[in-house]
């Protein structure tokens, strides 16, 4: 958020995208007093007002081919204008086809970040997503190596505001990898497995346990071993980053095939019985 202007803020993109993004949706807070927009498109200015009588929580820009580089630039055109609150934006193609992949949420966020969100049932529906992954859980145990008591109420009432949202979307949780801080290994991403698994089957939702693919217990000392998370044994680097992705991309991809091959099961389990009986490093 900005009270003054004028200021701008601005995107580069790291790799000049290779299918044409002609569409810019602006997500912001509806409000009469909003700044106007200056955008800046690889040097090329469009003029956006913010005041329009619309009610959907964004702009609609159709916009040249984007290269590189965007930047939005807020100005003061009307004395009542005096701030402007910024959300997020989303790049998109005309086409048809494909699929549109957007992250919400900040690093070290925590599930009840969410719950505080203001607009969060006012954009959601917006973007009618098919499937919602709700991926936190790592900064609510991490320092403390402790589950809150109310850390699962806090999973389930973000889970509901989800559906409120969303009702046709799809809803995947998942657990956080084996972690240590300050080199002392974390023992409660068991425990948060476990909960997830719990709340998940509770509320009709789908699971990727990413504490155990990832290999339990301990395993982070042989990730930083690979190169694939950094020396501080919570992040991963972005080779293994890259490899989280991949490993959730093909476990949904098969698991959608296994649905399709098998028409009249509505329940897939996959125990993890077996991985934590061959837990290397206990």
């Amino acid at each position: 958020k900005t009270d003054n202007a004028p200021a701008s803020l601005s995107f580069t993109l790291k790799n000049t995208p290779t299918t044409v993004y002609n569409t810019l949706k602006i997500f912001f807070k509806r409000s009469p007093k909003a700044f106007d927009i200056s955008l800046d498109i690889d040097g090329q200015t469009i003029d956006v007002k913010a005041d329009t009588l619309d009610k959907t929580p964004y702009i609609t820009v159709q916009v040249p081919d984007v290269k590189q580089n965007i930047t939005l630039n807020f100005v003061q055109n009307r004395p009542e204008q005096s701030f402007f609150e910024f959300y997020g934006i989303s790049l998109e193609s005309n086409a048809n086809k494909g699929a549109i992949v957007h992250n919400g949420g900040v690093g070290a966020a925590k599930y009840n970040s969410v719950l505080r969100q203001e607009l969060f049932e006012e954009q959601l529906p917006h973007f009618q997503p098919d499937l919602v992954i709700i991926d936190f859980g790592t900064n609510d145990y991490l320092m403390t190596d402790r589950i809150e008591s109310n850390l699962e109420n806090q999973i389930k009432e973000v889970i509901q505001k989800v559906r409120k949202a969303a009702p046709q979307a799809s809803i995947l949780l998942t657990t956080a990898q084996d972690l240590y801080w300050r080199k002392i290994n974390i023992k409660s991403g068991l425990e948060f497995s476990e909960i997830i698994h719990r709340v998940a089957s509770e509320n009709n939702c789908a699971v990727y346990d990413w504490y155990w693919v990832a290999g339990g217990q301990t395993v982070m000392r042989d990730w930083v071993k690979a190169k694939i998370a950094q020396n501080d044994m919570v992040h991963l680097n972005e080779r293994g980053y890259r490899l989280k992705g991949d490993m959730l991309f093909e476990a949904l991809q098969k698991t959608v095939n296994w649905m399709d091959t098998n028409p009249s099961q509505n329940k897939l389990v996959l125990q993890t019985d077996s991985l934590k009986a061959g837990q290397a490093h206990l």
